[in-house]
């Protein structure tokens, strides 16, 4: 049996296949406009050059956001379509955790994923654990908060290397390795735990409130 695990919540998405042995293959998308024509081609390109049949994919795991509204609609689309087609379990798993798990030596991680514009969402972690749910905040905002982090903090996720390039002294802030500041299709396969209940049905993206969250500074 293998996973199928689908990324299409920002501009540079993937698809991968895990098999009980690890990765088996996996492909980057960087054209979301045309996410919806290419995704099926590229899963079966993937299963042709694994030499694996549709019908051994076993379970499939999608990035479920914060993201792209679209693209987010997309690929679980997609999933829902390859899971009834196939009566195989879907599991979802939210963007911010996917990141999160690839600074696993990190012991205070920040998560930045772009928005729209100026906006950023945003989800810090101590530990494996969130310190509140998914929020956005203007850059500038940001900025600011990282500024004052007193502790060491690893930034991580496709919007944190902008972030830690606008600041002109960075403390005890971190920047993660490099695969931790790019979607991860086989992150999300591996992440992707079947629960109970018929998540084809259940699963629904995970929409963050657009509207920033006030600082301080702005009440």
């Amino acid at each position: 049996m293998i996973t199928l695990g689908l990324d299409t919540s920002e501009a540079l998405g993937g698809v991968a296949l895990l098999g009980p042995g690890g990765l088996c293959s996996e492909r980057s998308l960087d054209e979301p406009v045309r996410y919806a024509e290419r995704l099926l081609s590229v899963v079966r390109e993937l299963l042709d050059e694994s030499r694996r049949a549709v019908g051994e994919i076993g379970t499939v795991s999608v990035n479920l956001g914060p993201g792209s509204f679209t693209g987010l609609r997309i690929g679980l689309a997609t999933a829902k379509g390859i899971c009834q087609a196939l009566r195989i379990p879907l599991s979802g798993v939210d963007g911010s955790f996917v990141y999160r798990s690839l600074a696993a030596s990190a012991s205070r991680v920040c998560v930045v994923i772009p928005s729209r514009r100026d906006l950023v969402y945003v989800r810090w972690f101590v530990g494996v654990r969130p310190r509140g749910p998914t929020v956005v905040l203007r850059e500038r905002d940001l900025d600011e908060k990282l500024r004052q982090e007193p502790r060491e903090l690893t930034l991580v996720g496709s919007g944190a290397a902008a972030a830690y390039e606008r600041m002109s002294q960075h403390g005890g802030v971190r920047l993660g390795q490099p695969e931790a500041l790019r979607p991860s299709a086989a992150t999300v396969g591996r992440l992707g735990m079947p629960g109970a209940g018929d998540g084809v049905y259940r699963l629904e993206p995970i929409y963050v409130e657009s509207m920033p969250v006030e600082t301080s500074r702005e009440r």
